[in-house]
């Protein structure tokens, strides 16, 4: 949110971007790439003075016709979604970290974010958006064992991972 992306580079199988916050001081490089499983994911926070964090995720969005959630940890149904409601709801109650989640669908691939655990432990859930959005969203979530984590000033590694593609639609 509120990023001023800076650069794009492109080869064959990847894609790298840089982006600087409009209002906070740090930048952003993504590097995204190809692989069997989907995309690799390598997210690298540049702090220009230390930061204090409460929690930060990753997020992916998905169409409403995905209809199921799965972690290690619980399965779920993702429920309809009013055409009013106001705010996104937590669907899981199991935030034990656990690597990965995966949403299904009658009508998709199944999709999924898996996280590299040494990086920092992640707690996956699955939500659902507000009317407005219409959307579920599978969430890397990432809260420290104490109340706030901290970026030192430099390059900190704040996600690696992968959004995996899993096979066809039945």
């Amino acid at each position: 949110l509120n990023l001023g992306w800076t650069s794009f580079e492109r080869s064959e199988n990847a894609i790298l971007a840089r982006a600087e916050s409009r209002r906070l001081p740090y930048g952003v490089e993504w590097r995204v790439a190809l692989s069997p499983e989907g995309l690799d994911l390598e997210i690298w926070l540049e702090a220009f003075e230390a930061i204090e964090a409460e929690e930060y995720q990753v997020s992916v969005m998905l169409r409403p016709e995905y209809v199921r959630w799965e972690t290690p940890g619980e399965a779920g149904a993702f429920p309809p979604i009013p055409p009013d409601a106001p705010d996104w709801v937590h669907l899981n109650r199991d935030y034990a970290p656990h690597p990965r989640i995966v949403a299904s669908s009658p009508d998709f691939p199944s999709v999924g974010i898996e996280a590299n655990m040494g990086a920092a432990p992640f707690r996956m859930t699955a939500l659902n958006t507000g009317g407005a959005q219409n959307s579920r969203v599978l969430q890397a979530l990432c809260i420290p064992e104490r109340a706030q984590m901290r970026f030192k000033q430099g390059r900190n590694l704040y996600f690696k991972g992968r959004i995996l593609t899993l096979g066809t639609p039945p």
